[in-house]
């Protein structure tokens, strides 16, 4: 598999854009999001067609697949007894609009179609970002370089949040200003989703720092401390000790919800 592929391009692009841009949570970074995946999942399949790569097992993808069905049930219309059946409410809702006018039209359980719909898309697409997780990453150099990215993006994101932290001016990037509210930590309006990134991103950080750390014992204090200004290894495990504070810490200045219920 290569390993700059456009899928795995893709896939890089898309998590490091998702967090930056504001977490995703406006219609167009939630829709660049949604494209950028699902033109990475339709290139690998066209790759795959061909035979270029294989497909690999994903784990779990019947429950997945089963969350979409489910998904994409509530949006197929219904005859009114079946609708009765499943959900009563939803039937009691219709009795005093639609079927006021029109008794007996097949309807869904969906109230709001639309909202539906995104929902689906967006769940759709966070399975493809697992798909293409399972199947890019089987390639033990592919995954040894999406460790590093995540790590150095992490990082970055954690500097970036501590610095402004410390320089506040009520706006994300000093620039974006919170029209309805909020609190702000990094590139997020909410800080708790802040620190629920960063909760992912510390554990990959801390195990690179504990795979890094030199393994060599010497025999007195004078050789350990030049071992940890010559090896290579060592300065690698300095750099990823200081990152795992970094980040640590970033998610303590948050003071997220989860922080404030340890405090």
């Amino acid at each position: 598999m290569k390993v700059a592929g456009l899928p795995y391009k893709i896939f890089l692009f898309t998590i490091i854009f998702s967090p930056l841009a504001f977490g995703a949570v406006e219609p167009w970074s939630l829709f660049i999001m949604k494209v950028s995946t699902f033109i990475a999942i339709c290139v690998m399949l066209f790759r795959q067609r061909k035979r270029e790569t294989p497909f690999y097992e994903v784990p779990g993808i019947l429950p997945l697949m089963a969350l979409l069905a489910y998904i994409v049930f509530q949006l197929v219309p219904l005859p009114p007894g079946m609708v009765r059946l499943l959900s009563p409410g939803t039937y009691a809702l219709y009795m005093d609009s639609v079927w006021t006018g029109r008794p007996g039209e097949w309807v869904s359980l969906s109230i709001n179609k639309k909202a539906t719909l995104a929902e689906l898309l967006r769940f759709a697409s966070y399975a493809g970002i697992y798909v293409l997780t399972v199947q890019l990453h089987a390639n033990a150099r592919v995954l040894r370089r999406t460790v590093t990215v995540i790590a150095v993006f992490g990082s970055v994101l954690a500097f970036f949040a501590i610095i402004q932290h410390l320089l506040p001016n009520n706006r994300i990037y000093w620039m974006r200003e919170l029209t309805l509210g909020g609190g702000l930590f990094g590139p997020y309006v909410n800080r708790n989703h802040y620190a629920g990134l960063m909760g992912m991103i510390f554990p990959v950080i801390m195990s690179l720092f504990l795979y890094y750390r030199p393994k060599g014992k010497h025999a007195s204090f004078r050789e350990r401390l030049v071992g940890i200004f010559t090896h290579q290894q060592s300065n690698t495990s300095m750099l990823l000790g200081f990152s795992t504070v970094l980040t640590a810490a970033s998610i303590f200045l948050s003071l997220s919800r989860e922080v404030l219920q340890v405090l």
